[in-house]
C-alpha cells in the first residue's frame, strides 16, 4: 500500500496543502513544533479514523490561523490519494465537525455510511515514542492497541463493539439512576446483562484469538531486536485477562458470562456500574525464565526496564505489520515519529534494518536526517517541513 498525496484543511498547526509521497523511504524533517507529527498523525486518521496523540478529535482543529480569517475552524478534513499492490488508485477523505461531534467517510468522492466500510482499506502502522505505554500503562492502552488490530481487519468487530458499549451505557445508567428497584428494574436489568453477555462473548473471544496470531510473529521479531543474551535467559508471554476468559485458548460461553454477570449483580448495584466485561479486561505481558531450575514470572509493566519496555512494544508493532500484511495481502505503511530520541543507536539499527526488509513505504520524522540512515537504507527522500508546510 502506499499513500501518492495527502491533503489537510484545518488539521493542528498545518497550513491547508497537499503533500505527495514518493514510494519507499520518506523523512520528514524540521525543527520541533513545525508539523512534522502533525502530518503522521493525518495520516494515521485516515487510516484508522483516530488521532495516536489524542482521544478527542476535537483536539486535531488547528488552533493558529494560516489563511486571511479570525475565526477558528469548527472542524477539519483530510484526504489521501492511495495505490494498492495492483496498482488500483482509490481517494479516501474523512472531515471532522466538531459543533455535532460526527465524523463523514468518503471514497472516490461517494460518501459512505458509518467507519465500518472505511476501515481497512489503507493499514498504517505508527511507531511513536508513547510506545511504551503499550506495555507499562494502564489496561484501555493495551486493549485499545488490539481492539485497533480487529478494526483493520475485521468489519463486524466495529459493529459489535459499538454495539456493547451502548448496551454498557444503559445498564450503568439504570445502575446510576434507580434507587427505587422495583419489578420493572430488574427485568429491564435482566435484559441488559443478557444482551452485553452477548457481545461480551464475541469481543473477548476475538481479542483472544487475535492475541494469539500478532505472539506468534511477536517472538522472532523481538528476539532480533534484544541483545541475544538478554533473549536465552527470558522469554516474553502474552494472556488476554478478564472474568470471561476460560483459559488461555477459549472464553465462556455467552450463558455463562450472563451467568456470571448475574452473580455480580450486588457489586454492580454496589459501585453503580458494570464493574465485569470486556471494557474492563487486560493483556497481561509478562516475563518467564527460560531456565529449568526456576519458575520466576515477572510482569512487565512492574519489572522491565525502559529499554524493555521500548523493545516489546516495538516487536508488538512490528507483528501487526505482519498480522495485517497475512490478513489483507497489503503491506501497511509504515510511520516512525521521532524514534531517534528514543532508541540507542543498537536498537535504531536493528528497528531500521527490520522495516527495511519489509516491502513497504515508510515514512520518518526527525529534527535532521539519521546519520547512519545511508548506511542501511540505499534510497530516501527528504521532506523539509518548516511553519506548518512542506517545501517544495
Amino acid at each position: 500500500m502506499q499513500l501518492l498525496q495527502l491533503g489537510v484543511s484545518s488539521v493542528r498547526n498545518l497550513g491547508k496543502q497537499n503533500i505527495y509521497f514518493p514510494s519507499g523511504v520518506s523523512i520528514l524533517v524540521g525543527a520541533n513544533g513545525q508539523g512534522k507529527t502533525s502530518i503522521l498523525e493525518a495520516i494515521h486518521i485516515l487510516s484508522i479514523t483516530r488521532s495516536f496523540r489524542t482521544n478527542t478529535l476535537r483536539d486535531v482543529i488547528c488552533r493558529v490561523s494560516h489563511e486571511d480569517t479570525l475565526e477558528r475552524p469548527i472542524g477539519f478534513e483530510i484526504s489521501g490519494l492511495i495505490r494498492d499492490s495492483l496498482s488500483n488508485e482509490n481517494s479516501l477523505s474523512i472531515r471532522f465537525n466538531a459543533a455535532d461531534s460526527r465524523r463523514s467517510f468518503w471514497i472516490d468522492s461517494n460518501p459512505v455510511p458509518s467507519a465500518k466500510h472505511f476501515l481497512g482499506r489503507f493499514p498504517v502502522v505508527c511507531f511513536s515514542p508513547e510506545d511504551a505505554e503499550i506495555v507499562s500503562g494502564p489496561p484501555q492502552i493495551r486493549r485499545n492497541f488490539v481492539d485497533r488490530v480487529l478494526a483493520l481487519t475485521d468489519a463486524d468487530f466495529i459493529d459489535e463493539t459499538l454495539s456493547y458499549h451502548k448496551v454498557l451505557r444503559s445498564r450503568n445508567a439504570l445502575l446510576a439512576g434507580k434507587d427505587e428497584r422495583g419489578k420493572s428494574f430488574a427485568i429491564e436489568l435482566d435484559l441488559l446483562t443478557e444482551m452485553l453477555a452477548g457481545y461480551a462473548n464475541k469481543i473477548a473471544t476475538k481479542r483472544q484469538s487475535i492475541l494469539v496470531e500478532i505472539y506468534s510473529f511477536f517472538l522472532p521479531i523481538y528476539e532480533s531486536i534484544v541483545s541475544n543474551d538478554f533473549a536465552v535467559k527470558e522469554r516474553v508471554n502474552f494472556n488476554y485477562i478478564g472474568e470471561s476468559i476460560r483459559d488461555v485458548m477459549s472464553v465462556l460461553s455467552k450463558e455463562d458470562i450472563y451467568l456470571l454477570m448475574k452473580r455480580n449483580t450486588e457489586r454492580d448495584l454496589r459501585y453503580r456500574t458494570t464493574t465485569i466485561g470486556p471494557h474492563r479486561d487486560d493483556i497481561d505481558i509478562s516475563f518467564s525464565s527460560r531456565t529449568e531450575d526456576t519458575k520466576d514470572i515477572l510482569q512487565a509493566r512492574k519489572s522491565a526496564s525502559r529499554g524493555q519496555l521500548r523493545s516489546i512494544a516495538l516487536a508488538m508493532k512490528l507483528a501487526t505489520v505482519e498480522l495485517l500484511y497475512n490478513k489483507t495481502g497489503e503491506r501497511p505503511l509504515i510511520l516512525l515519529d521521532d524514534l531517534e530520541s528514543e532508541l540507542d543507536m543498537e536498537r535504531r539499527r536493528s528497528l531500521y534494518s527490520l522495516i527495511h526488509s519489509y516491502p513497504c513505504q515508510l515514512i520518518i520524522t526527525s529534527t535532521e536526517v539519521p546519520k547512519h540512515i545511508s548506511s542501511i537504507v540505499d534510497n530516501y527522500s527528504v521532506i523539509r517541513v518548516k511553519g506548518g508546510y512542506v517545501e517544495s
